[in-house]
């Protein structure tokens, strides 16, 4: 294999690390008759990755695992208070092939959690766990799945945690002020804060002014989504989007359309038929 076909399986495997030559690989033999194994391994942190370096003729047709992705299962510390102002910003996961479902960028701003995919913006709220009591979190059965999802990764969920998740089913750890890891799909991709400021672009100002008045004119619901399509925006509104705490965060519960945004005022369409 080559040196860019080992960084292809390395990242596949969810590797964050790349080699510039062969000799960052770590080639093991048996200590009986000092034959070579078929394996070459790389580490970093938590994470040890194995390749299968192997060669065949230009003419057989078989599929070949190229590798294997292991975690300690020893967990890493639990991350201290993080004060949530000193998250917002843009955020980027360099190692993400991007797609219109998984940009590889991720936008913070007051508390939420913004992302785009395909038409949409979704958001989820982050959670300070610390203002839950403790034996409310022990007792609370999404807690406790989000809990065994970071561990299998090698990650503490604490009451100390501010983390969030999303409708995907992944759950985001801040770990420090400028470092978030992101848990699921059997991957774990780290996210580098890389400003401190969201451009308009990313995250237009209409779609967070819909996001607030939405929330303000529906109390008990919070506005989970917003899509643009054919027509007028709709926005999905849920129960909570509360993903830490919350077994229906993120479910949909109605869609309401939005008319007009003039002014800085959100019309819908119920408002403009006067229903209440």
């Amino acid at each position: 294999m080559k040196i860019a076909q080992i960084n292809a399986v390395l990242k596949k495997l969810g590797a964050d690390i790349k080699i510039n030559k062969l000799s960052d690989l770590v080639f093991l033999e048996t200590k009986t008759n000092n034959m070579p194994l078929g394996q070459a391994f790389v580490a970093k942190g938590y994470h040890l990755y194995a390749i299968n370096p192997q060669y065949t003729d230009a003419e057989q047709t078989i599929t070949i695992d190229r590798g294997q992705a292991f975690t300690d299962t020893r967990t890493k510390k639990a991350t201290g208070q993080i004060a949530p102002a000193k998250l917002n910003g843009t955020w980027i996961a360099p190692e993400t092939t991007t797609s219109a479902s998984d940009t590889g960028k991720i936008m913070v701003r007051d508390g939420y959690l913004y992302q785009h995919r395909y038409d949409s913006y979704e958001r989820s709220a982050i959670q300070g766990l610390s203002s839950y009591p403790l034996i409310s979190l022990n007792q609370n059965t999404t807690y406790a799945s989000q809990k065994t999802n970071a561990a299998r990764a090698g990650y503490q969920l604490t009451q100390k945690s501010v983390a969030s998740g999303d409708s995907l089913g992944y759950l985001y750890i801040f770990v420090s002020e400028n470092k978030l890891i992101r848990i699921g799909l059997g991957q774990t991709t780290t996210y580098q804060k890389t400003s401190t400021l969201v451009a308009a672009n990313d995250l237009p100002k209409d779609d967070i002014t819909i996001f607030e008045q939405l929330d303000q004119k529906n109390p008990g619901e919070a506005a989970s989504i917003i899509t643009v399509k054919a027509g007028p925006a709709i926005v999905g509104m849920s129960s909570s989007i509360k993903y830490l705490t919350d077994p229906d965060a993120g479910q949909i519960t109605s869609n309401i359309p939005v008319v007009s945004l003039e002014n800085g005022k959100v019309t819908t369409s119920d408002e403009e038929s006067g229903v209440d």
